[in-house]
């Protein structure tokens, strides 16, 4: 009997048709595990995303991080709703844009205005552009990875298409490498316009003290070199705080740059900064100007979250939970004698793999089972870190530990016997970004 013909998957359907697949890298198939996680996610509640048919999975990547409040949360729901049914763009500036610019100010350290786009990516580069405006200088050093793709900004290992003659002019050395930073200062001293730096994951032994006293040391030694501070916050804006980075570990940089939790979801990115900086934007000194970056349901979105977050315990429940994740790992990883260390806080935690002993199993390999058998367990991670939300209970958290111990389990026996490359479920996850 003739067979029927086979249907495409959408993973095929997309490679004919999606350059590149998804339109982010990191929401591409090789940062999860072939066959155990979704190929793609159709909906979203709370903590918990459902894939095409029909299985529910316990959400820690939360699309990269935007999701802070939790999919659908009833605030940000209705703010768009309602702002929906009056329109989206207009021919001239609606009102909530104001009304979220006073929001930010209010709450982000050392912004007295912002300029609103539609990507962390549009604003980061803005920062950069505005810092070579007002020093007159062409430098800038990234410390740690900074996204985008314009010929400004290379920090990946995508450069193509990136004019040689610019890179010369964008520098990037690792967190916390002090020597490095003071190698390039030194060497291009009057000609730094900026130092942009992020927050990572930092290792278990690093204290939130030694993490200030790093960027204090960034701000003060971009002053020393006349050159701005920006604090690059696309991921730790609110997920740290409300006021970020900046307000957790006491540190005012020159301009700060958000987006990704900002509008639980939705598209919108925020640059910050005191009067006299931003002035340059207002002007039209330096061009910052997108078709999109006062669009209203974003907007009505935003000012849902900053509500939200202002006026009710959210942040305090997600410190509690990420609290207990982030300490039941570790507890986890030692107890099982994993070659894995936690990193992190509680908003953003990070699991990193070291090679087995004698050969049982390489850090990608470990990466990879773990992976693997937490999404055949109904929890969805990747390749990236863990990102709790707001919405998470004693229910998620226990879940997520219950899962993480039977996987550890798993991981020792399979480490104390014939090693872990004869447990693999799946071939062995890459990324997509060998460089970030």
């Amino acid at each position: 009997m003739p067979q029927p013909p086979s249907v495409p998957s959408l993973t095929h359907r997309a490679a004919r048709v999606l350059a590149g697949r998804p339109a982010t890298y990191s929401k591409s198939p090789q940062r999860y595990p072939a066959g155990l996680a979704p190929e793609a996610l159709v909906r979203g509640a709370g903590a918990y995303v459902w894939s095409p048919d029909g299985r529910r999975w316990l959400d820690t990547v939360a699309a990269l991080g935007p999701i802070l409040l939790g999919y659908g949360h009833p605030a940000v729901d209705d703010a768009i709703l309602e702002q929906l049914a009056h329109g989206t763009s207009f021919s001239l500036m609606h009102p909530i844009e104001v009304e979220v610019a006073e929001l930010l100010c209010d709450l982000v350290p050392g912004a007295e205005c912002c300029r609103f786009a539609r990507n962390g990516k549009d604003v980061t580069e803005a920062a950069v552009r505005l810092a070579r405006f007002v020093t007159g200088r062409r430098h800038v050093v990234f410390c740690g990875y900074a996204g985008g793709f314009s010929d400004y900004l290379i920090t990946t290992d995508h450069p193509g298409g990136i004019l040689a003659h610019l890179c010369q002019f964008n520098h990037q050395v690792a967190w916390n490498d002090i020597a490095a930073l003071r190698d390039l200062v030194e060497v291009y001293r009057n000609d730094v316009a900026a130092i942009l730096f992020e927050v990572p994951p930092e290792p278990p032994e690093r204290t939130p003290e030694d993490t200030a006293t790093t960027l204090r040391w960034y701000v003060d030694t971009a002053h020393q070199a006349r050159a701005l501070a920006v604090c690059d916050e696309i991921v730790t804006g609110l997920r740290y705080g409300l006021g970020g980075a900046q307000a957790l570990y006491g540190v005012q940089a020159d301009l700060a740059t958000f987006s990704k939790a900002l509008a639980n979801g939705l598209p919108l990115a925020a640059l910050t900064g005191p009067r006299d900086l931003l002035q340059h934007c207002a002007s039209g000194d330096v061009f910052v100007s997108t078709t999109f970056g006062g669009e209203t349901t974003a907007l009505a979105a935003a000012r849902a979250v900053l509500v939200t977050l202002r006026d009710t315990d959210a942040l305090a429940t997600l410190r509690m939970h990420g609290t207990r994740l982030l300490e039941g790992l570790r507890g986890l990883f030692h107890e099982y004698a994993l070659p894995a260390a936690v990193w992190g806080n509680y908003a953003r935690i990070a699991v990193r793999w070291a090679d087995a002993e004698d050969g049982h199993g390489t850090a990608a390999a470990l990466r990879t089972l773990w992976l693997a058998e937490m999404a055949r367990r109904g929890i969805l991670l990747n390749t990236g870190v863990i990102l709790p939300m707001t919405c998470y209970t004693t229910i998620e958290t226990q879940a997520l530990l219950t899962a993480a111990e039977a996987v550890c389990a798993l991981m020792r026996q399979a480490l104390d016997g014939c090693g872990v490359a004869a447990a693999l479920p799946c071939a062995v996850l890459g990324d997509v970004l060998r460089v970030r």
